[in-house]
């Protein structure tokens, strides 16, 4: 959907309470078109899943994706609302949704470990966080009806992952293929599938997850796994 096209829907629904709107392209998201709406008051924030990612490779994703990111949000919010976006439309149809625009005094995490600031505080209310959303999601028969997305967890994890790397390293391929097998069987609870410092914004004492587009039921020592490669790796 062009941005002629995301505006008029917009416009439709009225969510954002101003006729003057200006789209600004986001870079940085492979998955994603995500663009900044400028209005003469405030700022908004609206993701549209795309069906080939911006990648070399001939990746392609259900875009129903992004439901399922707005499910995840849903869920979360109701037992930690502080820590997820705020969704102000959610469009089933056309796969997207508009949340308000995090500024200062929000920073990307990612971005703070790389310029080499640490903070104990962001780190033990991640894992706070992620504890808290596998806890609540334990064997939880409801979530595991909703969320069980494995064919967007094979596209997106397990087959660039695991099975692409495999290939390339046949001598460790049967390692991969066991791995994906056994992730793709094993359903615990709800993960996030993206825990990792660049899909987290952080204050002096808050902290804000995003992109939940991988969110699925599955084995939560995937996102401690995620989560721990990615700090060790920056």
């Amino acid at each position: 959907m062009d941005i002629a096209v995301l505006r008029q829907r917009v416009l439709e629904v009225g969510v954002l309470g101003s006729e003057e709107m200006h789209f600004v392209p986001l870079s940085g998201g492979v998955s994603s078109d995500i663009y900044i709406i400028e209005t003469p008051t405030s700022k908004f924030v609206l993701k549209q899943a795309l069906p080939k990612l911006k990648v070399e490779a001939d990746w392609k994703a259900d875009i129903r994706r992004n439901l399922a990111e707005q499910d995840f949000n849903d869920y979360v919010a109701a037992f930690a609302p502080q820590n997820v976006p705020e969704i102000l439309f959610g469009d089933r149809k056309n796969a997207f949704f508009i949340m308000p625009y995090y500024g200062f005094p929000y920073r990307n995490w990612k971005e703070a470990l790389l310029a080499g600031e640490r903070s104990s505080h962001a780190t033990r209310e991640a894992a706070r966080l992620l504890a808290k959303i596998h806890t609540e999601s334990y064997r939880d028969e409801i979530v595991r009806e909703a969320f069980d997305h494995s064919a967007l967890f094979l596209d997106l994890r397990v087959e660039p992952y695991l099975i692409f790397t495999g290939g390339r390293h046949p001598e460790w391929n049967k390692i991969f293929v066991e791995e994906a097998h056994r992730l793709m069987t094993h359903k615990e609870t709800i993960i996030h599938g993206d825990f990792s410092p660049k899909n987290i914004l952080v204050t002096k004492d808050k902290l804000l997850l995003l992109d939940h587009e991988v969110a699925c039921l599955g084995d939560p020592a995937f996102d401690i796994a995620f989560l721990l490669n990615h700090l060790l790796l920056k």
